[in-house]
């Protein structure tokens, strides 16, 4: 036994003395196992497309005629609105509910269609593009129930901000589902639950489309509307919560119209600096918004 362990010992020490050469060169080189499907996700930075409108003749048309439909209405009805806030509100909802779905079915691509996908500049889109189809219409629904769902988070948000808990509780409702439909209703139908989106619109990293410009437009509009409340200039329409629904409907279609008329161009000239393409952007976007915004994806792309 002891020759053997003299002999075992005598190995053991031979071992260590031999070169690292003589190592497996597994061993020399051994890389970090890879990142897991999480935390490469983490690192990958998280972006979401702008919502294109349909490029059809019916919903350029809707989209001009809707705010001067909404607008009207509130022209017709804002006696009624400060003679009777509550029964103003509540039959204007059904009115601006049905003119924003027909607006969302008409101009707006449905979540998870292939409209939703950005095209190349000159490729015209695959498929029918008829209104009122079933993936739209149950969109549309489904859209609506989100919409409800969100509308007491409306409220909610309604009364940290500075509105009466107790006091007026129909009137602050009313005025939450007019924003909610508003503002959340189009992305909603456009966007789904996606959560990437939900948290870059949460965020204000989103881009300025359609959608988002209606809700940024209208979140400013009820936050300016709010502002002659407290002011003593006596007037009768200054009570509780009569500017909150009339301030967005004019602040939402004023912001998606800046975003349109101003963000083509920047983006142009952001790429190219002031050159005649710079020059040719700002005709086409005057004609109309659209030829901006393909002729501006146009130079972004292509250059």
């Amino acid at each position: 036994m002891v020759p053997q362990q003299g002999k075992a010992r005598l190995e053991y020490v031979q071992s260590l003395s031999r070169p690292a050469a003589t190592m497996p060169a597994a061993d020399m080189r051994q890389t970090p196992p890879p990142l897991s499907g999480s935390k490469a996700g983490h690192r990958q930075k998280t972006s979401i497309e702008a919502v294109p409108m349909l490029d059809t003749p019916l919903a350029r048309t809707v989209s001009l005629a809707r705010p001067v439909t909404l607008a009207g209405l509130l022209a017709g009805r804002f006696g009624a609105l400060v003679a009777d806030p509550v029964a103003a509100l509540g039959s204007g909802l059904a009115v601006v509910v049905a003119v924003q779905v027909f607006y969302a079915v008409v101009c707006l691509p449905a979540a998870g269609s292939k409209a939703t996908k950005r095209a190349r500049p000159g490729e015209r889109r695959k498929g029918s593009s008829a209104v009122g189809g079933p993936g739209r219409v149950s969109t549309a629904l489904l859209s609506l129930a989100l919409t409800a769902m969100a509308t007491p988070i409306a409220f909610a948000m309604m009364v940290l901000f500075g509105a009466p808990l107790l006091d007026d509780v129909a009137k602050t409702m009313l005025c939450a589902a007019h924003l909610s439909i508003m503002g959340l209703f189009p992305i909603f139908y456009a966007r789904g639950v996606n959560g990437n989106a939900l948290v870059s619109l949460a965020g204000a990293s989103a881009p300025l489309d359609e959608t988002f410009g209606g809700l940024a437009g209208g979140v400013v509009g009820g936050w300016l509307g709010a502002v002659p409340i407290p002011l003593d200039w006596d007037r009768s329409w200054q009570r509780w919560p009569i500017q909150l629904p009339t301030m967005p409907l004019t602040c939402s279609d004023i912001c998606k119209f800046i975003c349109a008329i101003f963000l083509p161009p920047l983006g142009v000239f952001l790429e190219v600096g002031c050159t005649i393409d710079l020059l040719i952007n700002i005709g086409l976007t005057i004609l109309g918004y659209l030829p901006g915004i393909i002729h501006a994806i146009y130079i972004i792309v292509t250059r």
